[in-house]
Protein backbone atom coordinates (compact mmCIF):
# COMPACT_ATOMS: atom_id res chain seq x y z
CA UNK A 1 0.00 0.00 0.00
CA UNK A 2 1.46 3.40 -0.68
CA UNK A 3 2.63 5.68 2.27
CA UNK A 4 0.48 8.72 3.17
CA UNK A 5 2.62 11.32 1.02
CA UNK A 6 2.39 8.67 -2.29
CA UNK A 7 1.74 11.31 -5.66
CA UNK A 8 3.86 14.01 -3.65
CA UNK A 9 6.83 15.15 -5.48
CA UNK A 10 9.63 16.70 -3.98
CA UNK A 11 12.96 18.53 -5.05
CA UNK A 12 15.93 18.33 -2.74
CA UNK A 13 18.11 21.32 -2.94
CA UNK A 14 19.59 20.91 0.28
CA UNK A 15 23.22 20.63 1.53
CA UNK A 16 24.59 18.51 4.11
CA UNK A 17 22.43 17.21 6.99
CA UNK A 18 19.31 19.51 7.75
CA UNK A 19 17.52 19.67 3.96
CA UNK A 20 19.23 16.32 2.78
CA UNK A 21 17.47 14.78 6.26
CA UNK A 22 13.96 16.44 5.88
CA UNK A 23 13.91 15.19 1.97
CA UNK A 24 14.62 11.94 2.85
CA UNK A 25 12.01 11.86 5.36
CA UNK A 26 9.04 12.90 2.97
CA UNK A 27 10.35 10.32 0.85
CA UNK A 28 10.04 7.21 3.69
CA UNK A 29 6.97 8.72 3.36
CA UNK A 30 6.08 7.59 0.12
CA UNK A 31 7.32 11.17 -1.63
CA UNK A 32 8.95 10.68 -4.92
CA UNK A 33 12.05 12.64 -4.20
CA UNK A 34 15.05 14.10 -6.56
CA UNK A 35 18.27 15.15 -5.16
CA UNK A 36 20.49 17.50 -7.25
CA UNK A 37 23.85 16.97 -6.97
CA UNK A 38 26.62 19.09 -7.45
CA UNK A 39 29.10 17.42 -10.35
CA UNK A 40 31.69 17.88 -7.67
CA UNK A 41 29.91 16.67 -4.75
CA UNK A 42 30.29 18.32 -1.14
CA UNK A 43 32.58 18.15 1.84
CA UNK A 44 29.54 16.51 3.64
CA UNK A 45 30.75 13.27 1.59
CA UNK A 46 33.97 12.89 3.19
CA UNK A 47 32.61 13.26 6.80
CA UNK A 48 34.10 9.51 8.51
CA UNK A 49 33.40 7.23 9.20
CA UNK A 50 32.91 6.54 5.21
CA UNK A 51 31.66 2.96 3.44
CA UNK A 52 32.88 2.07 0.53
CA UNK A 53 34.03 5.80 0.14
CA UNK A 54 30.72 7.83 0.93
CA UNK A 55 30.55 8.71 4.43
CA UNK A 56 27.58 7.25 6.07
CA UNK A 57 26.32 10.29 7.31
CA UNK A 58 25.86 11.24 3.84
CA UNK A 59 24.31 8.00 2.72
CA UNK A 60 21.60 8.10 6.10
CA UNK A 61 20.89 11.70 5.09
CA UNK A 62 20.30 10.40 1.32
CA UNK A 63 18.29 7.24 1.48
CA UNK A 64 14.40 6.71 -0.56
CA UNK A 65 15.73 9.65 -2.99
CA UNK A 66 16.46 9.41 -6.84
CA UNK A 67 19.82 11.25 -7.40
CA UNK A 68 20.38 13.35 -10.11
CA UNK A 69 24.17 15.21 -11.15
CA UNK A 70 23.89 18.62 -12.48
CA UNK A 71 25.90 21.61 -13.06
CA UNK A 72 23.28 24.45 -11.93
CA UNK A 73 25.64 26.78 -13.20
CA UNK A 74 25.57 25.86 -16.82
CA UNK A 75 22.19 27.25 -18.81
CA UNK A 76 21.37 23.12 -19.77
CA UNK A 77 21.46 21.84 -15.93
CA UNK A 78 19.96 24.90 -14.78
CA UNK A 79 17.11 24.73 -17.65
CA UNK A 80 16.85 20.60 -16.40
CA UNK A 81 16.41 22.21 -12.27
CA UNK A 82 13.86 24.66 -13.24
CA UNK A 83 12.14 21.69 -14.99
CA UNK A 84 11.79 19.24 -12.39
CA UNK A 85 10.90 21.97 -10.30
CA UNK A 86 7.81 22.68 -12.63
CA UNK A 87 6.62 19.47 -11.80
CA UNK A 88 7.37 19.18 -8.06
CA UNK A 89 5.17 19.96 -5.35
CA UNK A 90 7.49 20.84 -2.59
CA UNK A 91 11.12 22.25 -2.92
CA UNK A 92 13.07 22.25 0.32
CA UNK A 93 16.77 23.78 0.71
CA UNK A 94 18.60 25.39 3.53
CA UNK A 95 21.94 26.72 1.77
CA UNK A 96 23.59 30.25 2.63
CA UNK A 97 20.93 33.49 2.47
CA UNK A 98 21.29 34.53 -1.20
CA UNK A 99 22.95 31.42 -2.66
CA UNK A 100 19.90 29.66 -4.46
CA UNK A 101 18.57 32.95 -6.45
CA UNK A 102 22.08 33.26 -7.66
CA UNK A 103 21.73 29.57 -9.14
CA UNK A 104 18.25 30.89 -10.32
CA UNK A 105 16.25 28.69 -8.39
CA UNK A 106 14.85 30.92 -5.64
CA UNK A 107 11.07 31.04 -5.05
CA UNK A 108 10.12 33.94 -7.22
CA UNK A 109 11.66 32.57 -9.99
CA UNK A 110 9.66 28.92 -9.30
CA UNK A 111 6.51 30.27 -7.79
CA UNK A 112 6.47 32.30 -11.40
CA UNK A 113 6.43 29.10 -13.37
CA UNK A 114 4.46 26.83 -10.37
CA UNK A 115 2.06 28.81 -8.36
CA UNK A 116 1.51 25.47 -6.60
CA UNK A 117 5.22 25.13 -5.10
CA UNK A 118 5.28 24.77 -1.79
CA UNK A 119 9.01 26.53 -1.12
CA UNK A 120 10.89 25.49 2.02
CA UNK A 121 13.91 27.54 3.40
CA UNK A 122 15.98 27.09 6.50
CA UNK A 123 18.29 30.20 6.71
CA UNK A 124 20.69 29.92 9.66
CA UNK A 125 19.60 33.17 11.45
CA UNK A 126 17.25 35.80 10.96
CA UNK A 127 17.71 37.85 7.65
CA UNK A 128 17.57 41.23 9.75
CA UNK A 129 20.11 40.83 11.95
CA UNK A 130 23.78 40.48 12.48
CA UNK A 131 24.32 37.07 11.55
CA UNK A 132 22.39 37.04 8.72
CA UNK A 133 24.11 35.36 5.69
CA UNK A 134 26.35 33.82 7.99
CA UNK A 135 27.08 30.13 7.89
CA UNK A 136 25.68 27.65 11.12
CA UNK A 137 26.96 24.24 11.27
CA UNK A 138 25.49 21.95 14.33
CA UNK A 139 27.83 22.77 16.77
CA UNK A 140 27.68 26.50 16.29
CA UNK A 141 24.10 26.15 17.33
CA UNK A 142 24.83 24.26 20.24
CA UNK A 143 27.25 26.78 21.35
CA UNK A 144 25.51 29.86 20.38
CA UNK A 145 21.97 29.12 21.48
CA UNK A 146 23.44 28.07 25.28
CA UNK A 147 22.22 24.31 24.20
CA UNK A 148 26.08 23.10 24.78
CA UNK A 149 25.96 25.21 28.15
CA UNK A 150 23.77 23.04 30.14
CA UNK A 151 25.16 19.67 28.72
CA UNK A 152 28.39 17.80 30.85
CA UNK A 153 29.12 17.13 34.21
CA UNK A 154 28.41 18.87 37.06
CA UNK A 155 31.42 21.69 37.62
CA UNK A 156 32.79 20.56 34.50
CA UNK A 157 32.91 22.17 31.03
CA UNK A 158 30.52 22.97 28.95
CA UNK A 159 29.67 19.48 26.04
CA UNK A 160 28.69 19.31 22.73
CA UNK A 161 26.45 16.20 21.39
CA UNK A 162 28.66 14.20 19.67
CA UNK A 163 28.91 12.76 16.30
CA UNK A 164 25.54 12.74 15.99
CA UNK A 165 24.34 15.66 14.67
CA UNK A 166 21.27 16.10 17.03
CA UNK A 167 20.35 19.56 15.46
CA UNK A 168 20.56 19.01 11.98
CA UNK A 169 18.41 15.67 12.59
CA UNK A 170 15.93 17.43 14.91
CA UNK A 171 15.49 20.52 13.07
CA UNK A 172 15.27 18.92 9.81
CA UNK A 173 11.56 17.08 11.30
CA UNK A 174 10.62 21.05 11.51
CA UNK A 175 11.00 21.13 7.95
CA UNK A 176 8.62 18.05 7.47
CA UNK A 177 6.12 19.14 9.18
CA UNK A 178 6.34 22.48 7.65
CA UNK A 179 6.06 20.66 4.31
CA UNK A 180 3.39 19.11 5.56
CA UNK A 181 1.30 21.37 6.60
CA UNK A 182 2.62 24.05 3.58
CA UNK A 183 0.43 20.97 1.10
CA UNK A 184 -2.42 21.16 3.57
CA UNK A 185 -2.77 25.10 2.67
CA UNK A 186 -2.34 24.44 -0.88
CA UNK A 187 -5.30 22.42 -0.36
CA UNK A 188 -7.08 25.28 1.02
CA UNK A 189 -5.72 27.92 -0.59
CA UNK A 190 -5.14 26.49 -4.30
CA UNK A 191 -1.77 28.27 -3.96
CA UNK A 192 1.71 27.36 -2.35
CA UNK A 193 3.78 29.48 -0.60
CA UNK A 194 7.39 29.89 0.54
CA UNK A 195 8.27 28.80 4.09
CA UNK A 196 11.07 29.58 6.60
CA UNK A 197 12.20 27.35 9.21
CA UNK A 198 15.18 29.64 11.03
CA UNK A 199 17.74 27.24 12.39
CA UNK A 200 18.86 29.07 14.96
CA UNK A 201 14.89 29.55 16.14
CA UNK A 202 14.69 26.11 16.13
CA UNK A 203 17.70 25.55 18.66
CA UNK A 204 15.66 27.85 20.58
CA UNK A 205 12.03 26.60 20.70
CA UNK A 206 14.01 23.09 21.51
CA UNK A 207 15.22 24.18 25.10
CA UNK A 208 11.75 25.88 26.36
CA UNK A 209 11.61 24.00 29.45
CA UNK A 210 15.43 25.49 30.32
CA UNK A 211 14.58 28.85 28.98
CA UNK A 212 11.53 29.31 31.12
CA UNK A 213 13.41 27.95 33.87
CA UNK A 214 16.47 30.78 33.48
CA UNK A 215 13.44 34.06 32.73
CA UNK A 216 11.46 32.49 35.96
CA UNK A 217 13.98 32.59 38.51
CA UNK A 218 16.79 34.12 36.78
CA UNK A 219 19.05 31.51 37.18
CA UNK A 220 21.24 30.32 34.29
CA UNK A 221 20.89 26.50 34.61
CA UNK A 222 23.33 24.10 35.87
CA UNK A 223 25.05 21.55 34.44
CA UNK A 224 23.97 18.00 35.75
CA UNK A 225 25.17 15.72 33.93
CA UNK A 226 22.62 12.32 33.92
CA UNK A 227 20.39 14.31 36.45
CA UNK A 228 16.89 15.95 35.40
CA UNK A 229 17.10 19.77 35.79
CA UNK A 230 13.28 19.04 37.24
CA UNK A 231 12.92 15.78 38.93
CA UNK A 232 14.66 14.09 41.40
CA UNK A 233 15.61 11.66 41.49
CA UNK A 234 15.76 10.67 38.41
CA UNK A 235 19.66 9.84 36.75
CA UNK A 236 22.12 7.00 36.17
CA UNK A 237 23.21 4.83 39.22
CA UNK A 238 25.77 2.89 39.42
CA UNK A 239 25.54 -0.67 39.84
CA UNK A 240 27.36 -3.53 41.44
CA UNK A 241 28.46 -4.56 37.63
CA UNK A 242 29.70 -1.71 37.37
CA UNK A 243 26.99 -0.90 34.62
CA UNK A 244 24.43 1.78 34.91
CA UNK A 245 20.55 2.01 35.77
CA UNK A 246 18.13 5.01 34.92
CA UNK A 247 15.66 5.86 37.93
CA UNK A 248 13.14 8.27 38.39
CA UNK A 249 10.42 9.71 40.82
CA UNK A 250 8.28 12.07 39.32
CA UNK A 251 5.82 12.51 42.08
CA UNK A 252 5.83 11.76 45.57
CA UNK A 253 3.69 8.91 45.32
CA UNK A 254 6.59 7.29 43.34
CA UNK A 255 9.12 8.68 45.74
CA UNK A 256 7.65 6.50 48.88
CA UNK A 257 7.43 3.13 46.48
CA UNK A 258 11.06 3.55 45.51
CA UNK A 259 12.11 3.86 49.41
CA UNK A 260 10.36 0.94 49.72
CA UNK A 261 11.89 -0.55 47.25
CA UNK A 262 15.16 0.48 48.29
CA UNK A 263 14.71 -0.28 52.00
CA UNK A 264 15.28 3.94 52.69
CA UNK A 265 12.00 3.80 54.02
CA UNK A 266 12.98 6.34 56.71
CA UNK A 267 13.80 9.17 53.78
CA UNK A 268 10.41 9.89 53.34
CA UNK A 269 9.76 11.69 56.50
CA UNK A 270 13.33 13.19 56.39
CA UNK A 271 12.36 17.19 55.55
CA UNK A 272 15.45 16.97 53.32
CA UNK A 273 13.71 14.73 50.96
CA UNK A 274 9.45 14.98 51.32
CA UNK A 275 9.09 17.30 48.39
CA UNK A 276 10.38 17.02 44.90
CA UNK A 277 11.54 20.86 45.12
CA UNK A 278 13.76 19.44 48.74
CA UNK A 279 14.81 16.72 46.90
CA UNK A 280 16.62 19.29 44.07
CA UNK A 281 17.46 21.45 46.76
CA UNK A 282 19.51 18.37 48.29
CA UNK A 283 20.19 15.93 45.26
CA UNK A 284 24.38 15.84 46.04
CA UNK A 285 23.47 13.79 49.10
CA UNK A 286 20.36 11.88 47.79
CA UNK A 287 22.26 10.80 45.23
CA UNK A 288 24.80 9.22 47.30
CA UNK A 289 22.34 7.60 49.69
CA UNK A 290 20.84 5.85 46.53
CA UNK A 291 24.07 4.88 44.63
CA UNK A 292 25.24 3.04 47.67
CA UNK A 293 21.76 0.88 47.70
CA UNK A 294 22.67 0.50 43.99
CA UNK A 295 26.00 -0.28 44.27
CA UNK A 296 24.72 -3.86 46.18
CA UNK A 297 23.23 -5.44 43.78
CA UNK A 298 24.11 -5.89 39.81
CA UNK A 299 21.92 -3.92 36.91
CA UNK A 300 19.24 -6.76 35.70
CA UNK A 301 18.75 -7.38 39.55
CA UNK A 302 17.42 -3.66 39.98
CA UNK A 303 15.57 -3.63 36.55
CA UNK A 304 13.39 -6.59 37.84
CA UNK A 305 13.41 -5.57 41.34
CA UNK A 306 12.41 -1.84 40.69
CA UNK A 307 9.93 -2.96 38.21
CA UNK A 308 8.25 -5.00 40.34
CA UNK A 309 7.51 -1.91 42.57
CA UNK A 310 6.35 0.16 39.26
CA UNK A 311 9.43 2.12 39.34
CA UNK A 312 9.82 4.01 36.24
CA UNK A 313 13.33 2.67 35.43
CA UNK A 314 16.01 1.54 32.48
CA UNK A 315 19.30 0.22 32.03
CA UNK A 316 22.04 2.64 30.38
CA UNK A 317 22.66 0.28 27.35
CA UNK A 318 25.22 0.41 24.81
CA UNK A 319 24.54 0.06 20.90
CA UNK A 320 25.34 -3.80 21.50
CA UNK A 321 23.62 -4.51 24.53
CA UNK A 322 20.70 -2.78 23.00
CA UNK A 323 20.86 -5.04 19.93
CA UNK A 324 20.52 -8.17 22.37
CA UNK A 325 17.51 -6.68 24.47
CA UNK A 326 14.62 -8.86 23.95
CA UNK A 327 11.84 -6.04 23.36
CA UNK A 328 14.31 -4.45 20.77
CA UNK A 329 14.37 -7.72 18.58
CA UNK A 330 11.03 -8.65 19.04
CA UNK A 331 10.10 -4.94 17.60
CA UNK A 332 12.62 -5.64 14.38
CA UNK A 333 13.70 -1.72 14.96
CA UNK A 334 16.22 -2.15 13.10
CA UNK A 335 16.12 -2.51 9.26
CA UNK A 336 18.80 -3.21 6.35
CA UNK A 337 18.80 -0.87 3.34
CA UNK A 338 20.88 -1.89 0.45
CA UNK A 339 23.16 1.30 -1.22
CA UNK A 340 25.25 1.40 -3.79
CA UNK A 341 28.13 1.98 -1.20
CA UNK A 342 26.87 -1.18 0.84
CA UNK A 343 24.57 -2.44 3.30
CA UNK A 344 23.07 0.10 5.80
CA UNK A 345 21.92 -0.84 9.17
CA UNK A 346 19.69 1.60 10.47
CA UNK A 347 16.54 2.71 12.73
CA UNK A 348 13.08 1.61 10.77
CA UNK A 349 10.06 4.12 10.95
CA UNK A 350 8.53 5.21 14.09
CA UNK A 351 5.48 5.62 12.30
CA UNK A 352 2.48 3.60 12.03
CA UNK A 353 -0.06 3.95 9.71
CA UNK A 354 -2.90 1.27 9.51
CA UNK A 355 -4.42 2.38 5.80
CA UNK A 356 -1.21 3.53 4.30
CA UNK A 357 1.69 2.15 5.75
CA UNK A 358 5.56 3.43 5.01
CA UNK A 359 7.21 1.20 2.08
CA UNK A 360 10.57 0.24 3.03
CA UNK A 361 13.19 1.95 3.13
CA UNK A 362 15.57 2.40 -0.21
CA UNK A 363 18.87 3.01 -0.55
CA UNK A 364 18.95 6.05 -2.98
CA UNK A 365 21.00 6.18 -6.33
CA UNK A 366 25.05 7.05 -6.19
CA UNK A 367 25.24 10.84 -7.66
CA UNK A 368 26.59 10.87 -11.10
CA UNK A 369 25.97 7.65 -12.39
CA UNK A 370 24.55 7.92 -15.59
CA UNK A 371 22.02 5.12 -15.53
CA UNK A 372 20.28 7.47 -12.83
CA UNK A 373 20.33 10.31 -14.79
CA UNK A 374 18.71 9.09 -17.73
CA UNK A 375 15.96 7.38 -15.51
CA UNK A 376 15.46 10.46 -13.75
CA UNK A 377 15.39 12.90 -16.79
CA UNK A 378 13.04 10.02 -18.58
CA UNK A 379 10.55 10.05 -16.10
CA UNK A 380 10.37 13.80 -15.96
CA UNK A 381 8.52 15.18 -19.01
CA UNK A 382 9.56 15.58 -22.45
CA UNK A 383 11.10 18.99 -22.00
CA UNK A 384 13.31 17.79 -19.04
CA UNK A 385 14.33 14.59 -21.78
CA UNK A 386 15.07 16.86 -24.38
CA UNK A 387 17.09 18.92 -21.88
Amino acid sequence: MPGPLEGTRVLDLGTYAIGPAAASTLGQLGAEVIRIENPAGEAFMDFEPTMGGMATSYINANLAKQSITLDLKTDQGLEVALTLADRADVIVENRLAGVIDKLGLGYDTISARNPRIVYISMPGFSPDGPFAGKPALDMDIQALSGFASIEGAAGGPPELFRVYAHMDHTTALFLVQTAILGLIGREQTGRGAHLEVGFFSSALFLQATRLAQYFARGETPKRTASASSTIAPSQSFVCLDGRYVNISAPDDETWHRLCEALDIATLCDDDRFKSNDARLQNRHDLSELISRKTSEAPVWWWLVHLRRHSIPCGPVYQFDEMRRDEHFLSEELLIDVQTPWGPVVRGGHPWHFSETPCADIEGTHAPGSDDETVRVLSKSGPETRQA
